[in-house]
């Protein structure tokens, strides 16, 4: 089985500036969706409820926030998180109180809105074709709208939403994810003189009324379907959204059965954000986006290797993964490293030893930049639809810097901790999605036998014989020591996060090791240490099953099974 495996893996995302070409931002030249907000919301608190879909389509596509034209009133929920983000706005009407609006004015404003959004894109150097929406609420009401208007005019040989049209603004669209969106649909047509067809409503229509709601789509007869939008179309519904039922009712008596489909979830009136949530929605829009030709099909050999990632020029990480080339099973190994020459290096030399079909792909990641790890999650992304097994091999000490005075205290254990704790949390967060596509995922956190606070603690143990009384004191470990037991309560938290996601999380305690990490390899090994080899085959006993048993632990091979905390 095709397996992505990820050790020690490091990932960077490329912003873009706001008005000028960013040329680093890697999402310039993707097929573009078009984001439209919730009523009583903006672009601005929409892009906050999107993140982490955003970040998971990122490697396929550019998501672009259009701004509604009209001042709204926020409702309750929108009120208790985001009150300092107003001025709130609408597409349509929300109340029959509100101001009433010409619907060709509406129509206009709509449209002007949308071809604003575009040309501000533009202009950051966007160059991707228009090829969907994404809505929610309100907003999700008005991607279906668009998409039965775009499919009428297409019926008639027009182009554009009235009788403009400004790159795709109307045309364009294969596509639409629909998030607790509510019918009817409304008519966007600008002509007066265009009939509205049977079941939509125009668009000065109050958006909640419950008078008149359903009043069109009732009369519609059964055997109408000039009303059906043929467009594909993703329905996400909260199964404790108050509007649960009105949602429903957009799906079955608005859409072609044979172009939509239905994710449900557990949860209320919002865009999800659970990573098991968005990856249903994810690998759905994925496969439409395949079936209308917007995303290219990959052939993935996905019944005969694991796919791994591992962040190893040396050490433990090296060792890991001439482990696994060694092994039986088929791996396809994703090495990172720093500087990716030297991860290329280290690819080349372990691929030699290799007794498997197995392989190995380097890649360039540095745990402590944001930029550089979300840089490499995108890179791999769209090239690997998942991956197995990701292993947090990163490991520093720099507790002898504070000794030489070449780093101050502060600077030593910052450095620790964002290497071996912090630069782990974030590549954890950032490859979820690819993660959670495994039907076996597996989270491994390498860790060390000095992050034991209760062998810390153990005045028999001769590593805690007391200094002397009197300054100076010297504390050859504390820094690293702190970092891993801080590394070990993270991966607790991993583990009760992601145990109703069906991954297994675990750390590992390898013992001690004749690595560069311990300094004299030497003299480590005339004091007991061991083999680097000998860590790398634990780990991958861990990745190949070995120690299901004992998940959520810091397990190891040396004193006892599993280390005390």
């Amino acid at each position: 089985m095709v397996s992505c495996y990820l050790l020690g893996i490091t990932i960077a995302i490329l912003k873009s500036s706001n008005m000028t070409i960013d040329s680093e931002d890697s999402t310039l030249d993707l097929p573009r969706i078009m984001a439209l907000h919730g009523g009583g919301t903006n672009s601005t608190i929409f892009r906050m409820q999107c993140r982490v879909l955003e970040r998971a389509l990122r490697p396929y596509f550019r998501l672009v926030y259009a701004e509604a034209p009209f001042p709204a009133q926020p409702g309750p929920d929108v009120t208790q998180v985001y009150s300092d983000y107003g001025p709130f706005k609408s597409w349509l009407r929300i109340r029959p109180e509100d101001p009433v609006q010409d619907a060709g004015n509406v129509v206009h404003q709509i449209s002007t809105s949308l071809a604003k959004a575009q040309f501000e894109d533009d202009r950051r150097g966007a160059t991707g074709e228009w090829v969907g929406l994404i809505g929610f609420s309100q907003g999700a009401k008005l991607a279906a709208s668009i998409l039965y208007s775009q499919q009428m005019q297409r019926r008639e040989g027009d182009i554009g939403m009235g009788s403009n049209n400004h790159s795709g603004t109307m045309s364009d669209y294969r596509f639409s994810l629909l998030l607790a969106g509510r019918g009817p649909l409304v008519w966007l047509q600008q002509d007066p003189g265009s009939p509205i067809p049977q079941g939509l409503v125009d668009a000065a229509q109050p958006t909640t009324s419950t008078s008149n709601l359903w009043e069109s789509a009732s009369e519609v007869e059964e055997s109408a379907v000039e009303h059906l939008l043929r467009v594909p179309t993703i329905h996400v519904h909260g199964l404790n959204d108050p509007g649960l039922k009105l949602h429903r009712q957009l799906l079955h008596r608005y859409c072609d059965p044979e172009s939509s489909k239905l994710l449900e979830w557990d949860g209320v009136h919002r865009v999800p954000i659970k990573t098991k949530d968005v990856s249903m929605i994810v690998d759905q829009l994925l496969s439409v986006a395949r079936e209308v030709g917007v995303v290219k099909s990959q052939t993935w050999v996905e019944l005969m290797t694991h796919s791994f990632h591992i962040g190893a020029n040396t050490g433990i990480g090296l060792e890991t993964v001439k482990s696994l080339l060694r092994s039986s099973q088929k791996y396809h190994i994703l090495l990172g490293g720093r500087n990716f020459e030297k991860a290329r290096l280290a690819a080349e030399s372990s691929t030699s030893e290799a007794t498997s079909q197995s392989s190995v792909e380097p890649f360039e990641v540095d745990v402590e930049s944001d930029e550089s790890i979300q840089r490499a999650y995108e890179a791999i992304a769209a090239k690997h639809p998942r991956i197995d097994c990701l292993v947090n091999n990163a490991g520093a000490s720099f507790d002898a810097y504070i000794q030489d005075g070449s780093m101050t205290i502060r600077q030593a254990w910052n450095k620790a901790w964002d290497v071996n704790v912090t630069g782990a949390h974030i590549m954890t967060s950032t490859f979820l999605p690819l993660l959670l596509r495994s039907k076996n995922p597996r989270l491994v956190f390498l860790t060390s036998g000095l992050s034991s606070l209760h062998e810390a603690s153990d005045a028999s143990n001769p590593r805690n014989i007391l200094p002397p009384a009197g300054l100076p004191k010297t504390q050859l470990f504390a820094g690293y020591r702190s970092s891993k037991a801080g590394l070990n309560m993270m991966m607790v938290e991993w583990a009760k996060s992601l145990k109703n996601d069906g991954v297994k999380v675990w750390a590992v305690a390898p013992g001690l090791l004749a690595t560069s990490l311990g300094g004299n390899t030497e003299l480590l090994r005339k004091l007991g240490a061991r083999e680097p080899s000998v860590g790398g085959d634990v780990i991958r006993g861990v990745i190949e099953g070995k120690r299901d048993v004992d998940v959520g632990n810091v397990v190891r091979e040396y004193l006892t099974p599993i280390q005390p905390w």
